[in-house]
Parts: structure tokens; C-alpha cells; sequence
């Protein structure tokens, strides 16, 4: 968790004002006693309130908490938001944690994702994806085979675009 706190911090001090007001108002929406931290009780109940229903179980709770805090601080608020911004996944597989690290994605899926609705899924514009234990013990069910990890799959995605950028341009040549 401590690679998703960092980065999320990075993109905090680099956000604009307004990004960090909205990350401000989210945290005092959690608080509304006013003490500066969030108890598990104020967690769970927003997440809940803001569909994030995977996301309000005690386990991710205790996982999104710095160690040694027994509660929620702004920092980790921060790291919250970036978690749901950045559209985070929980496991498909039999584990169904929270994806701290490295994770595999239905190719399938993330091509489809836009145009039809995947009843495999949670909620329309997910894909499906699990970590990379699950993936590699197969423990998991899934009507497609092709999963690759996001490293991957955006270098596939930059060779792709580059590659209509060369057969765009000599099709400007041609005609």
C-alpha cells in the first residue's frame, strides 16, 4: 500500500486547487464530528452512501490506515481517492482483496468495456481483473483466457497508436 500512498500523495501536490478542495470536502463529508480522523464506523457508512460498497468492509479499512494508526488521517484520504480516481481493482479471483501491487486484466473485457454491458461485472465500465496470485494458481472463473498486466497492456496500446500514426500517414502520401 505504501507504492499507492506515495503516488497518490505525487498527484495530490500536483493537483489543482480545485482537484484538493473536492479531496478536502470528501474527508470532512467522513468527519463530520470535526476531530481530524475517520473511525470505521464514518468510513464504512460514506462508502456506502457513495456506492462504493466493496470498499466499506473493515479489511480495506485497516489496509488503507498508515501503520500504527488505528484511524484515518487526510493523508490516507488522499490515498482513497486515488484508489477510486484511478479505478483500483478488488480481485475477480477467489481472494477478492484489494489489488495493492501488480494484477492481470481480461483483455477481452477491456476492449469490450465501452461497448456492451458485462453482467460478469460489478458495474457497467468495470473489467474484469485479478491479482496476481489468483491469476497464477487459476483461482478464478472467467469466460475469456487472455489476460495481460497493465504494464503490458499499455505498451500494446502505445505500439497500437503508433502504428495507425505510420498507416495514417502513408495513406496522406497516397491520396
Amino acid at each position: 500500500m505504501e507504492d499507492l500512498r506515495q503516488t497518490a500523495l505525487a498527484y495530490y501536490k500536483a493537483a489543482t486547487n480545485e482537484i484538493r478542495h473536492v479531496i478536502e470536502e470528501v474527508f470532512k463529508e467522513m468527519d463530520p464530528n470535526d476531530n481530524d480522523y475517520v473511525r470505521f464506523e464514518e468510513f464504512s457508512a460514506y462508502m456506502k452512501t457513495v456506492g462504493c460498497e466493496s470498499m466499506s468492509s473493515e479489511e480495506f479499512y485497516d489496509e488503507l490506515k498508515q501503520c500504527g494508526n488505528d484511524k484515518l488521517f487526510f493523508d490516507d484520504i488522499i490515498t482513497l481517492v486515488y484508489i477510486i480516481q484511478s479505478k483500483r481493482p478488488f480481485c475477480g479471483g477467489k481472494c477478492k482483496k484489494f489489488v495493492k501491487g501488480m494484477y492481470f486484466t481480461c483483455v477481452k473485457c477491456l476492449d469490450d468495456f465501452d461497448h456492451d454491458y458485462d453482467h460478469d461485472h460489478d458495474h457497467e465500465g468495470s473489467t474484469f481483473s485479478v491479482c496476481a496470485q489468483c491469476f497464477a494458481d487459476k483461482n478464478f472463473e472467467h469466460r475469456h483466457e487472455e489476460f495481460l498486466d497493465p504494464i503490458v497492456l499499455l505498451h500494446l496500446t502505445r505500439m497500437e497508436a503508433l502504428s495507425k500514426q505510420v498507416i495514417n500517414s502513408v495513406n496522406i502520401l497516397l491520396y
